[in-house]
């Protein structure tokens, strides 16, 4: 019924297409290290809860080293303070009161029932697991080293760079989303529904149902999720948006998206005119169409 408003998808530019790729591939990269940690952790509950405390974020190489140089419970009770400092001093880090304290009371900590065969072979697991991280870790890095070079490359980076709370890592993925076609999308509400963050509203006689929009593309509704929450630290009418959102019982999501679909029309029109994001040049068209957002920034 509508094949006469289908039209053949034409790709983007080699570069486009370059950088997207990457980001995709750093996406991969960062769910493969999330999995590994997760089988890190799991290993680590089985026979070696005391080292949990010891690193909030088993991202960090940090932590990876500690299980290697400190494999099990054993091992840890039998350092020295200079094994401690060495480490520390190895990934920059300061022998802080907190690691004090952790160094100090090691010695109190309840002994764990584990036996033998289980601590030799969850060891084992452990060590495999900081060994695919660190493989992972290398091609991450190794990713994201290209990701900078394209982006900076890229003949759209500034508008995207402009953007409140984009940075380097969401910067180069919004851009790998909106391309560079700009005759792909006929309007920001294209945007919006590809991108999840337009809901789906279903009208039946007096009734209006509103709910989340789940055919879409979820890495792009994931990236202005993130955008939104980011801006909200580097805009302050952002951070009133939300507000205002949260104000009549939105939850956190519901707000966000709400924000990200408010970013997804800035950004459509910057994009279209290649122009960079300019705040006092915003805040001026809310007042000129009356929003009561730059009222509750005074």
């Amino acid at each position: 019924m509508h094949h006469a408003l289908v039209h053949p998808l034409q790709p983007d530019d080699s570069a486009t297409r370059e950088l997207a790729g990457f980001c995709h591939h750093e996406l991969r990269l960062i769910q493969e290290r999330t999995a590994e940690v997760e089988k890190l952790r799991a290993s680590l509950k089985e026979y070696y809860p005391q080292a949990l405390p010891w690193f909030e974020k088993w991202t960090s190489p940090a932590a990876w080293d500690f299980i290697v140089n400190f494999p099990t419970h054993d091992d840890l009770l039998a350092a020295k303070h200079g094994k401690f400092i060495a480490l520390l001093r190895h990934h920059h880090m300061k022998f802080t009161p907190h690691w004090q304290q952790l160094v100090a009371d090691r010695q109190k900590q309840a002994p764990w029932p584990a036996d033998a065969a289980g601590t030799h072979v969850q060891s084992h697991v452990a060590l495999d697991a900081i060994a695919k991280l660190r493989a992972i870790q290398r091609s991450l890095e190794d990713c994201q080293k290209h990701i900078a070079e394209l982006f900076a490359k890229h003949p759209d980076a500034h508008v995207f760079k402009s953007l409140p709370g984009a940075g380097k890592k969401l910067g180069p993925r919004i851009l790998a989303h909106f391309g560079s076609r700009r005759d792909r999308f006929d309007s920001a509400h294209a945007v919006q529904e590809i991108s999840g963050v337009a809901p789906v509203t279903r009208a039946r006689g007096n009734s209006r149902d509103v709910k989340l929009r789940r055919a879409c593309r979820k890495d792009f509704r994931h990236n202005l999720y993130w955008l939104a929450f980011a801006s909200m630290k580097k805009s302050p009418w952002t951070r009133a948006f939300y507000d205002l959102a949260r104000a009549p019982g939105d939850d956190h999501a519901e707000a966000l998206r709400k924000l990200g679909c408010k970013l997804v029309k800035i950004i459509f029109r910057l994009w279209q005119d290649r122009e960079d994001y300019d705040e006092r040049r915003y805040l001026r068209a809310l007042k000129q169409h009356g929003s009561p957002l730059p009222d509750s920034l005074s």
